[in-house]
């Protein structure tokens, strides 16, 4: 029956309705069809978008390819079925608009609409936009309805789970418990009761390890008992599981009619590992499978869940910090309150006896006495100030500052504070400017308060300008009055700017006078000037100097009227300001570093401290045994050592320019200094300063205040044994010279475990290696590998180490691979383990190893590559041998009609030529794969070389002659015979010789000459063309090298190096010369001789028999080529048939006795190799010849169809010569 024109075509839909018996359903046969069904049809087939139609009161049902992927299991039985029938579970749904399409012949559509389809074995949730039209028969009545489709289900449930992504995250971000972010997650779920019909939140208890029902939604109570659920193998392992809810009754539904038959338990861990974790239990959607997108998806929402609750945890402990914070501020504050009062009763009882004594000394008592005093008496001033500014600070912070405001001539009492620290100035050798103008009115201050103001910004001025100037202004300005306070010294990191009025506050590392402060004066500063009701700003940079401006309002409208003061005061000396002035003094320098001794037979003691008095202190105390020299700071200290080697050094923590620490740390990176004892002095007091100072690589650790006679005690013992310190310092240099030189300059990584099995020594190269463990000499080494790698290999690694420790014996592993604990990283080493000797007559281990990984890394991304290349190459090569095959066969009837037309003789052969030229391409590139891979075998049989040079110059004919190319061919008279594969020398030379074609200008000059000498042949081929530039004669032989000359012409850039690879296959060569571009190439293959006592004969080659009347059925997907192949047949004279698939082949087969099966093999729906198998499965007594005809070629490919029943494999595109051969055979 011949076969519809409308049905043609089509894909796989096209093929099932020709080959479908339409007479057996409401439709009948297609050829009787209303001309509106066949052009609906003919529509629907040819369409890219999924359509379906149904026809007659049945809506008798049809469909196209793209339709598939809806219908999904329920094709192709759906073809020609009823409509309510196909959809039958949701015909509830979709009956009814199709009814109202054909009784009122109006079309529908509807969007996003949700049916509950069964395609796969299951109830599915989809989600769909289509329209229902109307389709007329040739009368005008509507007897059916076409209806075009597009899936939205991905998008619509994608949508919906974002949704509730961006609701959960809106919800929990106020959360401030970790309850309340538990309850508001189970509140965001309740937006989704499609994707969770049902939620639960467990969290497990710190004290027990138990889990407890920390949220819910919509979950019944019989759900909630924890017991139920593998929580803590959830959260152990932190992988999700699903729990089956068959025996559970009761299950709430959420948005759908049915409940979950299954629940998802997912671990909630917080990101940072710390705070609460537990698990999250969902019930499952019932019309949805639980695949990769669900799983990932929930994974989101619990990943969501556990950085709500880590959130909230992180303000609750934030807010508790706070609070706490606050408390200890406030406790602080009272502390130095009543410090301040507690200090203030000693120290009048000490100030007063000894401003006595002070008085007394100075008329009838020594000098030195009375400089002592005088000490004392600076010291104890300089106590009081210091409490009476942590008191003040306490009284403004807690709002009970006792206040008296006056009105005051701000400009005279400024000018007359400032004027006392002139002579401090001029010590130094700066310059005190003070510019204060009288105003028009007076300020209202308290006196008490602007004197520690001002003083203290003139005291911390002092202090920071080492040379220059300081000024000091006081202007009046409609704004108020404004003082300035400026000066030229080290100035303030910008980066501390906005820190400078914080209490405690210091800028580390700034050069100045000294290292001495509370770091309250300015904090108190500001409070000052807030006191007044006014600000204090700042502008500072670095290296240039600093200015700080206070502006106090004018008047009194702005200050507590109980506290102003109805009497004027005019000007007023400042009795505070001896203690400020004093202390600047004591940060001056001596004039030069002084000593009290000039003999060089007792002990050198350096001290350095920027505190002047205590200079003179140490200089008395330690004077009277050894030559005391002293200095302010630590650069000096380093200068006077330089330039007098002292035996020990005493030296402050806190110095200005080098501070004691930094001072350490130079010495001793110092080779000429770095043996010298050191003694810290520190008021900090305290194990972890003890241990910092001593950490530095001081030798003692002295807290202010000390005793006398304990600095003396601790001196003369650090003297005593200088010299034996020095000696051994010495050796361990040396040691640790010879030891550092050899490890650290070591290519490998190397590390030592002692006797006791504990890490000694590891080299910069293996110290990575150990990852970020701290104090990580002296650990012992079991505890490090079970640290880094897992338990199996760490103690594998621990026999091996003890093994060697206890026999001596090394080992060696050339290659091993380790998963390290600590990141996860699989690593690959070579190490080797030998025994040394240690001190004490004991042994120790040695470990030298080398990382690999890299190496090994490389290696497998090689080997995968090159899988992935032959896997491309194959699967590239069989694509383009289909359409080559139709194209081969086409050629092959035109030349068969033997059109007399020249044009179209011309027409062919450029056709022939270049369908033949790609080819040989995807021929080389396979043959490229299977030499790499070393799969490719050579038929070797005894060959004459002059065949194969004019078989090879009939191969490159083509070119030859496009290129109008004069070929010499010269040839040994005698018989050349090799031991070779026929094909692929031919393959060698052929390639050679349209290398040389392609690369001549047209009218060429080709030569070929074949010689035979000692055994050897050498077949040469020389052209005059581009040749080849230098640079390219080492590399023309590589893969994908092309030309790039002028004459660079299109190709792979594989047969030269195909040629090369059959070349060594053979045990030949070929080898390429050229005196450079433009003057012609020459390349010449060299084989050995075979012996003419082994050359066998070679009979003559069997001429193809008749095949008339040979019954042949072609099998191939593609039409054009099956065709084009069953026409070549049936001009040879077969019989033939063609199947456009597998079902119709084996349907042929049961009325058609054929001889012989050409059968393609990568064929959609059933493919060869089941085809060949049915074929063998249904065969009686006798069964047609299976002959593959595939674009599937590599050995593999040709395994698996044998295995499959294939009696012979051919490649396409098939020459019609071989088959004809082989189809005579049979």
């Amino acid at each position: 029956m011949a076969t519809a024109a409308f049905l043609e075509g089509g894909g796989e839909l096209g093929a099932l309705m020709r080959a479908y018996d339409w007479s057996a359903t409401p439709l009948g046969e297609p050829e009787g069809w209303p001309r509106s069904l066949k052009t609906a049809v003919r529509i629907m087939l040819t369409s890219r978008q999924p359509f379906w139609l149904g026809w007659g009161p049945d809506l008798t049902y049809l469909y196209n390819d793209a339709y598939k992927s809806i219908i999904g299991g329920k094709h192709p039985r759906a073809l020609g079925r009823p409509f309510s029938e196909v959809w039958s579970e949701i015909w509830d749904v979709v009956g009814p608009m199709a009814q109202g399409v054909m009784t009122r012949d109006e079309g529908t559509y509807v969007e996003e609409q949700l049916l509950i389809m069964e395609r796969h074995g299951y109830q599915e949730e989809t989600y769909y936009t289509f329209s229902y039209s109307p389709v007329p028969d040739d009368e005008g009545r509507v007897t059916g309805l076409i209806c075009a489709n597009s899936e939205d289900t991905g998008r619509v449930i994608g949508e919906r789970q974002l949704a509730l992504l961006r609701e959960l995250a809106s919800r929990t971000a106020t959360a401030r418990t970790w309850q309340d972010a538990c309850h508001r997650s189970m509140d965001a779920f309740g937006t989704n009761r499609r994707d969770l019909p049902f939620a639960l939140l467990y969290a497990r208890r710190d004290n027990d390890q138990a889990f407890e029902l920390a949220a819910a939604c919509d979950g019944s109570g019989s759900l909630h008992d924890p017991a139920q659920w593998p929580l803590a193998r959830v959260l152990h392992t932190g992988e999700p599981a699903v729990v089956s809810l068959e025996r559970m009754t009761g299950l709430p539904k959420g948005d759908w009619p049915r409940p979950p038959e299954q629940a998802a338990v997912l671990p909630v861990v917080s990101p940072g590992g710390s705070g609460h974790s537990g698990a999250l239990v969902v019930g499952l959607s019932p019309f949805r499978r639980f695949d990769g997108a669900y799983r990932d998806f929930l994974g989101l929402v619990a990943g969501q869940v556990a950085a709500a609750i880590a959130n909230a945890e992180a303000y609750e402990h934030e807010r508790l910090r706070a609070e706490a914070l606050a408390e200890l501020d406030r406790a602080k504050t009272a502390f130095f309150s009543n410090v301040s009062h507690e200090f203030r009763t000693p120290l009048t009882l000490m100030l007063g006896p000894i401003e006595e004594l002070a008085l007394k000394a100075e008329t009838d008592g020594p000098a030195e006495d009375h400089a002592q005093l005088a000490a004392v008496q600076r010291n104890g001033h300089r106590l009081l100030k210091l409490v009476n500014t942590l008191l003040d600070f306490a009284r403004i912070e807690a709002g009970r500052a006792q206040t008296s405001f006056e009105a005051t001539d701000l400009a005279a009492f400024t000018a007359d504070l400032a004027a006392n620290f002139r002579a401090a100035c001029e010590r130094a050798g700066i310059a005190l400017r003070v510019e204060a103008p009288p105003a028009s009115e007076p300020a209202w201050i308290d006196r008490e308060m602007w004197e520690k103001v001002v003083l203290n910004l003139l005291s911390n001025a002092f202090k920071f300008t080492l040379q220059g100037e300081i000024a000091v202004t006081v202007r009046e300005r409609p704004e108020g009055f404004q003082l300035s306070v400026r000066d030229t010294g080290v100035g303030i990191p910008a980066e501390s700017l906005p820190h400078m009025f914080q209490r405690f506050h210091r800028v580390e590392g700034t050069r100045g006078r000294s290292h001495e402060g509370s770091g309250i004066g300015l904090a108190l500063v500001q409070e000052l000037v807030k006191v007044h009701g006014g600000r204090i700003e700042l502008r500072s940079t670095l290296g240039e100097g600093t200015e700080f401006v206070v502006t106090l309002p004018k008047g009194f409208e702005h200050l507590p009227a109980d506290r102003v003061q109805a009497k004027a005061v005019l000007a007023s000396s400042a009795p505070r300001a001896g203690a400020y002035v004093e202390e600047a003094l004591s940060w001056l320098p001596d004039s030069a570093p002084a000593a009290n001794s000039e003999s060089r037979n007792v002990a050198r003691v350096l001290v350095a401290d920027d505190n002047r008095d205590l200079r003179d202190y140490l200089r008395r105390l330690l004077g009277k045994d050894y030559e005391v020299i002293t200095v302010g700071d630590g650069e000096e200290a380093l200068a006077a050592m330089r330039s007098q080697m002292p035996d020990l050094v005493v030296s402050d923590v806190m110095m200005p320019k080098l501070d004691g620490i930094a001072l350490v740390k130079a010495i001793r990176g110092d080779p000429a200094l770095r043996t010298l004892p050191i003694i810290l002095l520190s008021a900090r007091a305290g194990e972890e300063a003890r241990i910092h100072g001593m950490a530095s690589g001081a030798d003692d650790y002295l807290v202010k205040p000390f005793s006398a006679r304990e600095l003396q005690v601790r001196v003369a013992a650090l003297l005593e044994s200088a010299e034996v310190r020095r000696e051994s310092q010495a050796e361990l240099q040396r040691n640790a010279a010879q030891l550092s030189a050899l490890v650290d300059a070591a290519p490998l990584g190397i590390y030592m475990v002692d006797g006791s099995f504990r890490l000694a020594a590891v080299n910069p190269i293996a110290l990575p290696v150990f990852g970020d463990i701290p104090n990580l000499i002296g650990m012992d080494f079991e505890e490090v590998l079970h640290r880094l790698w897992p338990k199996a290999d760490a103690e594998e690694m621990t026999r091996n180490f003890r093994r060697t420790l206890a026999t001596g014996e090394p080992f060696t592993v050339p290659e091993y691979a380790e998963k390290r604990v600590d990141s996860g990283i699989v690593e690959y080493w070579q190490y080797r383990v030998h025994r040394i000797p240690l001190p004490g007559e004991e042994y120790g281990v040695v470990c030298y190893f080398r990382d690999i990984s890299a190496d090994v890394r490389a290696r497998e991304a090689l080997r995968e590559a090159d899988r992935r290349k032959d896997e491309f190459i194959a699967t590239l090569s069989h694509e383009l041998r289909n359409p080559l095959a139709p194209l081969r066969n086409s050629l092959h009837l035109l030349g068969m009609a033997r059109d007399s037309n020249p044009a179209a003789q011309r027409v062919h052969e450029v056709m022939e030529r270049q369908v033949n030229h790609l080819v040989r391409l995807v021929d080389d590139l396979l043959e490229m794969s299977r030499i790499s891979r070393g799969t490719l075998e050579l038929r070797r049989e005894p060959v004459d070389l002059a065949s194969i040079v004019r078989n090879a110059v009939e191969t490159a004919d083509p070119l030859m002659q496009a290129g109008g190319h004069r070929l010499d061919l010269k040839l040994p008279e005698a018989p050349v015979m090799l031991d070779a594969d026929p094909v692929r020398l031919g393959q060698v030379l052929g390639n050679v010789l349209n290398n040389a074609a392609k690369y001549t200008e047209p009218g060429g000059k080709i030569d070929v000459e074949a010689r035979v000498d000692d055994g050897v042949v050498q077949v040469s081929v020389r052209d005059n063309g581009a040749g080849i530039a230098p640079e390219e004669r080492e590399r023309i032989f590589d893969m994908f090298t092309r030309g790039t000359g002028r004459q660079s012409v299109g190709g792979l850039g594989i047969g030269l190096a195909l040629a090369r690879q059959l070349m060594k296959l053979h045990g030949g060569t070929i080898e390429a010369s050229s005196e450079g571009l433009g003057r012609g190439s020459e390349f010449r293959v060299r084989l050995p001789v075979l012996d003419h006592a082994l050359a066998a004969e070679s009979s003559a080659p069997n001429l193809a028999q008749g095949l008339e009347g040979k019954r042949v059925l072609v099998v191939d997907d593609n039409r054009d080529a099956g065709d084009s192949l069953a026409m070549i047949l049936r001009m040879l004279g077969c019989d033939v048939r063609v199947a456009g698939e597998g079902p119709e082949a084996l349907e042929v087969l049961k009325s058609f006795a054929a001889e012989v099966v050409l059968l393609d093999i990568g064929m959609p729906g059933m493919d060869g190799y089941q085809v060949a198998r049915e074929i063998h499965r249904n065969a009686g007594g006798s069964r047609p010849v299976i002959i593959a005809l595939t674009g599937w070629g590599q050995e593999q490919d040709r395994l698996k169809a044998r295995e499959a029943g294939f009696d012979h494999h051919l490649v396409k595109p098939a020459e019609i010569g071989p088959l004809q051969e082989l189809l005579a055979s049979l």
